[in-house]
């Protein structure tokens, strides 16, 4: 229990923004002396720094899991959220898919499909298009090896010249007040580019990302249209969230 708490506390941290103890409370739902002690625990063990009146994330406290480590994490859940989103995108329509796993699960409907244009910046989106006679164009840019995504100033140039009808966005981490996050400032940047080419904004991520930290933001929820997740978290932050965007919540509860 104290570690999922202590998990759920760095989502809430960020690197460059310092996160006041009274919002803490109010997220956690927990006791000050109990944060206190989580905090205090945290910071000797290298994960924050405490300041006057909060908290800070340490950089070297994201340790991002290998592309092979995050396919393994909640497969079945990725496939029910991938099964929904890829339902809501019509034939015909133009679609930018983002790396990541659960946006992978997402492109390989839409490729058997093979009745969408497909952009990406994925590498592994682009080797199973290789298998159908689907219409998939690479971003370019360059290759990040661990989440096998293609960044930079390439990939960006690219982005400012596309205009889709939808756009699928994976995160690394969920803020229930702040938004969607990734570990790396460059990945950030093509979603972001690529939120503001489409139409439609739509994220995927599967319930983990509720307890897990990075520390870039990249988007407010105010920036997407929808979320499409596998478990939603308590009744009041939801209630929050449908104020900004339409919320689904799918498949394995």
């Amino acid at each position: 229990m104290r570690n999922i708490r202590q998990q759920k506390l760095l989502s809430l941290l960020s690197i460059d923004l310092e996160v006041k103890i009274s919002t803490l409370l109010e997220q956690l739902d927990i006791s000050e002396a109990t944060l206190r002690r989580d905090l205090s625990e945290l910071a000797e063990n290298g994960k924050i720094v405490r300041t006057h009146g909060g908290a800070l994330l340490r950089p070297e406290a994201i340790n991002e899991a290998s592309f092979l480590d995050k396919e393994l994490s909640a497969p079945e859940q990725k496939r029910e959220i991938a099964s929904y989103a890829a339902n809501i995108i019509p034939t015909g329509a133009s679609v930018y898919i983002d790396s990541g796993t659960t946006c992978l699960e997402v492109a390989r409907i839409l490729l058997r499909r093979g009745d969408c244009p497909i952009f990406t910046n994925s590498l592994p989106i682009l080797i199973d298009a290789c298998k159908y006679n689907a219409r998939v164009t690479g971003i370019g840019g360059t290759l990040r090896e661990v989440s096998r995504a293609l960044i930079g100033s390439a990939a960006l140039s690219w982005l400012e010249n596309l205009n889709v009808d939808y756009s699928l966005i994976g995160a690394s981490a969920l803020n229930v007040s702040r938004g969607a996050y990734t570990t790396e400032t460059l990945e950030a940047s093509v979603k972001q580019h690529a939120i503001q080419s489409s139409n439609q904004s739509i994220l995927v991520c599967d319930h983990s990302k509720w307890i897990s930290s990075a520390p870039v933001r990249f988007a407010r929820w105010s920036d997407f249209d929808r979320l499409i997740t596998d478990k939603a978290p308590e009744s009041t932050t939801q209630k929050h969230l449908q104020q900004q965007l339409q919320v689904n919540v799918v498949g394995v509860k």
